[in-house]
């Protein structure tokens, strides 16, 4: 029946009620466009009230059979005795100290494993960047000041080369920086190395860089590995926990970015990355004579695993 119907029915002396709510209702709206607007607001009016009144129903239902479920358990029991919270509370604690340690250390592992990617990526994008402006294998010398290493030397070559290319948040003030620097190997933490001479750049990450820049034995430019420091905020940082090297290095007159160890000894084995990773000293002597951080043999490590830290990984979080 439509709503024409309705009304001349209506008009017969059957009125209809605009409040009545049936289940098989059916209502067709297809009506002149004069009375569209009207027909829908009576519509709607009817649906509220019907939505209210089983709202109203339902929770009356509810409540009753809450109150009676209650009910019921009062009646059981009035609540817990003290043994019974000591000992929940006690389940509850060596839960907690068994799981949350696993837990805090599992998170970050996933932290070191994005942000390490992530700096990485954006390295060498700023590099691919700066050859782009400054020309492929851009020479450095210009920029230094000093023939020693000093921390001038590394800001004229990041502040030119690399940081218009990247989110850099502030630079550390040089007491600041040196005590970032402060690292350990996790199997002897009392062994304490520490660099000085770099200038230390926060990054929008959190992350912090350390970048230096001088003239190596041949008197040429040289830029040793690039420390990526994470949780700078810790007092003790180890290497391959919060301390990890990438290395530029310039090949067949172009720069590359990769991790400290692979730019010197490409050709280790994962067992050996392992192992150096691990070193308790603070400086492995390599064949050629070169000493290396750890760092560096862990990063490489997580790098050739794809970016991920493995269960043999052997620095704990």
């Amino acid at each position: 029946m439509n709503i024409e119907e309705q009304n001349a029915k209506g008009q017969e002396g059957r009125p209809v009620s605009e409040k009545t709510c049936h289940a098989e209702r059916r209502i067709d709206l297809r009506v002149s466009a004069s009375h569209d607007t009207e027909t829908l607001k009576r519509v709607q009016g009817d649906i509220e009230s019907c939505y209210k009144t089983l709202s109203r129903i339902c929770k009356f239902a509810f409540c009753s059979l809450t109150n009676s479920t209650l009910s019921q358990r009062e009646r059981v029991k009035q609540g817990f005795t003290l043994a019974e919270v000591l000992i929940t509370l006690g389940i509850i604690g060596v839960v907690a100290a068994l799981t949350i340690p696993g837990l805090v250390g599992a998170y970050q592992k996933r932290v070191t494993e994005t942000t390490l990617k992530k700096v990485y990526s954006s390295l060498s994008q700023a590099i691919r960047m700066a050859e782009s402006e400054h020309g492929i294998g851009f020479d450095v010398t210009d920029m230094l000041v000093q023939n020693s290493w000093c921390p001038e030397n590394a800001e004229r070559v990041f502040g030119k080369y690399l940081a218009p290319y990247l989110k850099v948040n502030f630079k550390y003030p040089q007491d600041e920086c040196d005590n970032l620097l402060v690292s350990h190997p996790q199997s002897n933490p009392s062994a304490t190395y520490t660099d000085t001479n770099a200038a230390c750049y926060s990054l929008a990450d959190g992350a912090v860089i350390a970048f230096w820049a001088g003239r190596g034995g041949t008197n040429s430019a040289y830029i040793p590995p690039i420390y990526v420091i994470l949780r700078p905020t810790r007092n003790l940082k180890l290497f391959g926990r919060e301390i990890f090297a990438f290395a530029m290095s310039n090949k067949n007159n172009a720069w590359t970015l990769s991790t400290e160890a692979n730019t010197r000894y490409p050709n280790l084995t994962r067992d050996e990355l392992i192992e150096k990773c691990n070193a308790n000293t603070g400086r492995i002597v390599g064949d050629d004579g070169y000493h290396t951080s750890p760092s560096g043999y862990c990063t490489e490590l997580i790098r050739r695993d794809g970016w991920q830290i493995k269960d043999d990984y052997p620095i704990k979080f």
